[in-house]
């Protein structure tokens, strides 16, 4: 993705990687007819090369899911390593120390069993440094996953 502040942009992809670790929360934005619709969801992550997949579960029904089903292209972010910088007396001169990730790409729902159970452990993952969990066919068939492939993205940071 194309930044205007280039000397913020993340480029290497150990801090790209640092930045998915250390975050645990990603906002969605989608859009239906009502409008736009962001909403942030725990996550699951996998990198491969340049390519980034990210995880997400939630249920059946609702807002979400639906716009998700339209196969309408999302965009998703996440930041990290947050810490305000004084500007002492002057307000203008204040800032903020920030790591961020923002893409785009299109979510899919995952209804093949195991994919459903890798994703979730990726999730899981995450989330608890473990991956020792189990999925009954009944938790499966009532949690929706789908995942996002991005091809497009970009890391900054104000270090």
């Amino acid at each position: 993705m194309k930044m205007r502040r280039t000397d913020r942009q993340i480029e290497d992809p150990q801090k790209i990687r640092s930045i998915l670790e250390e975050c645990h929360v990603c906002r969605l934005g989608l859009i239906d007819e009502a409008g736009p619709y962001v909403v942030p969801v725990n996550f699951g992550w996998v990198m491969d090369g340049e390519k980034l997949t990210l995880y997400f579960h939630g249920a059946l029904e609702g807002r979400k899911i639906k716009i998700i089903k339209s196969g309408k292209t999302a965009a998703f972010e996440m930041d990290c390593r947050h810490e305000l910088i004084s500007g002492g007396p002057e307000a203008c001169r204040y800032s903020f120390r920030y790591q961020s990730l923002i893409g785009t790409g299109i979510p899919e729902i995952i209804n093949n069993p195991r994919e459903k159970e890798n994703a979730l452990l990726s999730i899981m993952r995450h989330e608890t440094g473990r991956t020792d969990f189990l999925f009954s066919p009944a938790s499966l068939d009532r949690t929706a996953v789908y995942k996002l492939v991005s091809h497009s993205y970009s890391g900054k940071e104000h270090a």
